[in-house]
């Protein structure tokens, strides 16, 4: 069944089985006309070795921290990243911090979370893995993961990224927000 708005401005939603069907989208899209949906980009990052963490991002904020999609690339062909949510330490200091952008240009508001990239390896301890990517076998093809129940970061928890055995140059886009 579709509900209408009642306004006569075309949205709809719909329930099933008497559950109303939502996603990471439309709260995505809330959280941004409030200035709190972020972009955390990894740029050129070339992991030292095979299995090397090479993304890491943590939530230092009150609210959860909703990862909803990820693209990632990279230079070399049929490569898979592994993506961790968890952790029990910060790993090693890293190289280089990332501030995640705001994706509503008129917002003054900053992230409250970690973010950085490390060619070496932040060597994160602990945590689960929750999916594994794999990219194209044509080298730097973009590969679009959406997580429609999205990933979940509660206060101080972790995601972070780890290469597979190839180990050339890889990027990210990972979309977030906050949710109230």
């Amino acid at each position: 069944m579709l509900i209408t708005d009642g306004k006569g401005s075309g949205g709809k939603a719909e329930v099933r089985n008497t559950i109303l069907q939502v996603s990471t989208t439309h709260e995505a899209l809330r959280a941004n006309r409030n200035g709190d949906a972020y972009c955390a980009v990894a740029n050129n990052v070339d992991p030292a070795s095979a299995d090397d963490d090479w993304f890491y991002l943590k939530n230092k904020d009150r609210r959860d921290l909703v990862v909803y999609k990820i693209e990632a690339w990279a230079t070399d062909t049929n490569q898979d990243i592994t993506i961790y949510i968890g952790g029990t330490d910060d790993g090693q200091a890293p190289k280089d911090v990332v501030v995640p952008v705001n994706m509503n240009a008129g917002s003054g508001k900053i992230a409250d979370a970690d973010c950085c990239t490390d060619e070496t390896d932040l060597a994160v301890s602990g945590g689960v893995v929750v999916y594994k990517m794999k990219l194209g076998a044509t080298a730097e093809s973009l590969g679009t993961f959406n997580f429609p129940g999205g990933l979940v970061l509660t206060t101080n928890n972790r995601l972070w990224l780890q290469n597979g055995t190839n180990h050339d140059v890889v990027n990210a886009n990972v979309y977030f927000y906050f949710r109230n």
